[in-house]
């Protein structure tokens, strides 16, 4: 119940009036006019009339005087009072209908795809996939069906930047919304995944905010696709994959429709690599095939009885950040290969997968004939180890010496010196011959499992004349 005059009609707003009582805003008559009389005082009785206020408002207020006519709108109500506000005036009612609604339209709802560093979090890969972020995509990135009717971006991925424009049905206009955010949340950067690249492209965020915009992956994919194929990729691949990036080399580059031209730089690209897919078909936020390419296997179900421990957690968390990158075929016809054939003087002509399947046939027969000899040369054993030794040290010219064991001729001890002794007259290391077919004593040429095998007189005379040294195996005594 709005407390005031009789047959008046306040203007309400649902929310800023204080009587907040919806009612029809429609133009009220001329009211009923009233004898003017002594202001009461401050406070009345609940059954005593509430006096009219006969002030007349300044030009230019909202509501017209008590004195106007009937068609002048909605006229200014008096100052009420309730048994509850003790005889207190409320504030100013708001302006006119259409003033209000003028309020809104400068004032509209924020979008959650604007670009601002004053409102929301920028995060990083770590924190969004700690917290269990799911990513909304923005509409114009976002992969869509054929079904769906709503803009999409349409772009060639070897193309300029500028060229990317958005499509609705056979619509086609200019995209001005290269700032907005790529993802809500917004984050700082973004890794991007495609059965079709050579590898995955790093999108960094340029703008104030630091977040990732769709203008930044546009132009990240751009120079990723510009960037030179690397050696090794190219050496990995198949002879027929090969071919046809040779092919795509020289298409890309011959001015024909869909293709960048020769501005697109010399040597292969790896856009080249895409063959023709390079129609941009939005981002997709794929968990299984980002999980597989992350080589983290496939995602499976959790149980009660699934091990807790940290890398069953790991394998199991949701990797935020990255997105897979889904590439269309461009239109128009694929770029046929020319036919290579490899004539050999037993076979006729073959053709690119023939050679493939023997070349892999023969890698495969050779790791295997290498695993049969390191086994075989495993099971010979020291004896066959220690056999080698004696021929390879074998020495022609040899000569009897005493004790019925060959060493070599008396040549072999020219330039030699006196062992240093110990203060008890023990040789502290043996002198090195010019040349002999024997090492010094004391060295580890020979070990005493060696020394074990010999024959037992070359045993002894080992022990018996430490001075000349240790005779080599392979020697045979007289």
């Amino acid at each position: 119940m709005a407390w005031s005059s009789p047959n008046t009609v306040i203007p309400n707003l649902p929310g800023v009036s204080p009587h907040n009582i919806p009612i029809p805003l429609t133009p009220a008559g001329q009211p009923m006019q009233m004898p003017m009389y002594t202001s009461q005082q401050q406070g009345y009785y609940m059954h005593a009339q509430p006096q009219m206020q006969m002030q007349v408002p300044m030009y230019g207020q909202a509501y017209q005087p008590v004195q106007a006519t009937p068609f002048a709108g909605y006229q200014q109500p008096p100052y009420g009072a309730s048994p509850y506000m003790m005889g207190g005036q409320p504030g100013m009612y708001p302006g006119q209908a259409r003033e209000r609604a003028r309020a809104r339209e400068d004032n509209p709802p924020l979008d959650k795809w604007m670009d601002g560093s004053t409102y929301g979090p920028v995060l990083d890969g770590t924190t969004a996939t700690i917290l269990g972020v799911k990513l909304q995509i923005n509409p114009v990135l976002r992969h869509h069906s054929e079904q769906d009717d709503e803009e999409r971006l349409s772009w060639d991925v070897l193309d300029i930047t500028k060229e990317a424009h958005l499509m609705h049905g056979s619509d086609a206009k200019a995209w001005k919304g290269r700032d907005a955010s790529a993802t809500f949340p917004r984050m700082d950067r973004l890794i991007l995944h495609s059965t079709h690249l050579p590898g995955a492209i790093e999108v960094v965020g340029s703008s104030k905010s630091g977040a990732v915009t769709c203008g930044d992956v546009v132009a990240a994919i751009h120079e990723f696709v510009k960037e030179k194929l690397p050696r090794q990729v190219y050496d990995s691949v198949s002879r027929a994959k090969r071919a046809k990036l040779d092919a795509m080399y020289h298409h890309n580059r011959s001015g024909k429709p869909h293709t960048p031209g020769p501005d697109f730089g010399t040597g292969i690209r790896k856009g080249d690599f895409l063959e023709e897919f390079t129609s941009f078909d939005g981002l997709d936020d794929n968990e299984d095939y980002v999980t597989a390419a992350l080589g983290l296997g496939k995602k499976r179900k959790e149980s009660a009885k699934d091990d807790k421990s940290p890398a069953k957690r790991l394998k199991q968390r949701r990797w935020v950040g990255h997105l897979e990158l889904n590439l269309d075929h461009r239109g128009g016809e694929n770029v046929e290969v020319p036919e290579i054939t490899v004539e050999s003087p037993e076979t006729a002509t073959k053709s690119l997968e023939e050679e493939d399947d023997e070349d892999d046939s023969d890698e495969y027969e050779q790791a295997l004939r290498a695993k049969a000899d390191a086994k075989q040369k495993k099971k010979r054993g020291k004896a066959n180890v220690l056999q080698q030794q004696q021929q390879a040290m074998y020495m022609p010219g040899m000569v009897p010496m005493q004790g019925g064991v060959m060493y070599s001729a008396p040549g072999g001890y020219a330039g030699m010196q006196q062992p240093m002794m110990q203060p008890m007259m023990q040789p502290m290391m043996q002198q090195q011959p010019m040349m002999g077919g024997y090492v010094p004593a004391l060295s580890p040429a020979i070990s005493g499992y060696q020394q074990q095998q010999l024959p037992r007189t070359l045993q002894g005379n080992i022990q018996g004349h430490p001075n000349l040294g240790t005779p080599m195996p392979g020697y045979r005594p007289f």
